[in-house]
């Protein structure tokens, strides 16, 4: 586990439309478009995926390295089938900034979620 230091000190929001599936067609909703960088420093690891590819892990959540020329982009790993736009940006083992919000748990409070469900037996007879 590495210890990583924000090197930038901002914040802004900003609205950004986007459509949505087929499903709810014609519907837009604003979403928040968040970068943030607070000069936090933040536990970050490299974890394998079940592929052999490495992956960051930040709070919980895990990212895949999409662009390597001096900056490494990192996103979501559940971009592709959940949609996720949330990303990091990274230079060398500095995380420069974060973008965008996730739309789910960390894989730990997911299986924490799950693990908790507990089935109960009715006993009216």
């Amino acid at each position: 586990m590495r210890l990583v230091l924000f090197s930038l000190f901002s914040a802004s929001i900003s609205l950004r439309r986007i459509g949505t599936s087929m499903a709810v067609r014609g519907a837009w909703y604003d979403q928040p478009r968040i970068s943030y960088n607070l000069g936090l420093v933040l536990p970050v690891e490299y974890v394998a995926s079940r592929t052999g590819t490495r992956l960051l892990k930040l709070n919980g959540y895990t990212y895949y390295a999409t662009q390597r020329a001096g900056k490494t982009r990192w996103r979501c790993s559940t971009h592709q089938w959940k949609g996720c736009n949330a990303a990091v940006v990274t230079f060398g083992n500095q995380v420069l900034y974060a973008t965008g919000m996730h739309t789910h748990l960390p894989k730990e409070k997911q299986n924490l979620h799950y693990n908790c469900q507990i089935k109960i037996k009715d006993d009216r007879t």
